[in-house]
């Protein structure tokens, strides 16, 4: 569950692969809390030297 209690659960094929602009929301702050309940890092911010690739499913 994220912070809204909504349920990150797995996408099925016919819902295609891309992901809606909520769903990276959803996605980006449910990987932040992990990082920093995991490692104790208090402000996790978005890489900014990591180049966006074509194979990388979440866009920025």
């Amino acid at each position: 569950r994220n912070d809204k209690g909504r349920i990150l659960r797995k996408r099925n094929a016919n819902e295609g692969s891309k992901y809606t602009s909520d769903e990276i929301e959803v996605i980006k702050n449910a990987m932040r809390d992990i990082i920093m309940r995991n490692t104790d890092i208090q402000n996790v911010k978005t890489n900014p030297f990591k180049s966006q690739s074509y194979k990388d499913s979440l866009e920025l």
